[in-house]
């Protein structure tokens, strides 16, 4: 799967393939403790670790694409959303998001 280009928008936000830039937001927002409790698989606590591995992940191509919600006036990083296929079954999709709260 690939990055949609151009990126997707509209009058409210813009979603881009994350960057390492992203990072210190990603943290900050992945531990705050409504992220984890809506989104189980988000690691408590989240590290500059867990951030960067995640947008390493996101940037290469695969089965998954995550991209970064984003403010469009500000550029602020306001979530993540992903699609992925199942390995086991490539008929099955997953989508999932956060926000930062």
């Amino acid at each position: 799967m690939g990055f949609p280009d151009p990126p997707l928008a509209d009058e409210a936000v813009v979603l881009r393939p994350l960057r390492m830039k992203d990072v210190p937001d990603i943290v900050r927002a992945c531990n705050d403790p409504l992220v984890p409790r809506y989104v189980p698989v988000v690691p408590v606590p989240y590290t500059e670790a867990h951030g960067k591995a995640f947008v390493q992940r996101s940037s290469r191509p695969g089965d998954e694409v995550n991209l970064a919600i984003t403010d469009r006036e500000t550029g602020a990083l306001l979530g993540a959303v992903g699609f992925s296929h199942r390995k086991s079954d490539h008929a099955i999709a997953e989508i999932g998001y956060w926000l930062a709260p």
